[in-house]
């Protein structure tokens, strides 16, 4: 298993940021 949560909650946190 090569990808983690981390990934996930990163990519949320860029597309929150992209939004606002």
């Amino acid at each position: 298993v090569g990808y983690t949560p981390d990934y996930l909650f990163l990519l949320q946190t860029i597309l929150r940021t992209d939004s606002q």
